[in-house]
């Protein structure tokens, strides 16, 4: 997440690699372990990043959980892109109408 926040060029490649371990937590955990490494993650990105970093941390958190979780539930592919989708639309439009 340091390195998303610092190094724009490299920033850009790594935000796709970030949801990967909130994938991996809600895919062998259950959803309160996926929410409490989200709450985490954010902390930290608060202390190591600034507060205008918490976007990151929660636009690659919520749709790594949802993947994550319909994955653990072995849902069809459509259903997992199309629920991503959404959940990454309802985070931006949160953020941006928050700000």
């Amino acid at each position: 997440m340091f390195l998303a926040i610092q190094l724009p060029f490299i920033g850009s490649i790594l935000f796709f690699i970030l949801p990967i371990p909130f994938i991996l937590i809600a895919l062998k955990q259950n959803m309160t372990w996926a929410f409490g490494f989200l709450f985490i993650a954010c902390l930290l990105t608060m202390i190591f990043g600034t507060i205008l970093a918490l976007p990151v941390a929660l636009l690659t958190g919520f749709p790594g959980i949802v993947i994550g979780y319909h994955l653990r539930k072995s849902r069809s592919t459509i259903k997992i892109y199309i629920s991503t989708v959404l959940v990454l639309l309802a985070c931006i439009i949160v953020m941006f109408g928050g700000s």
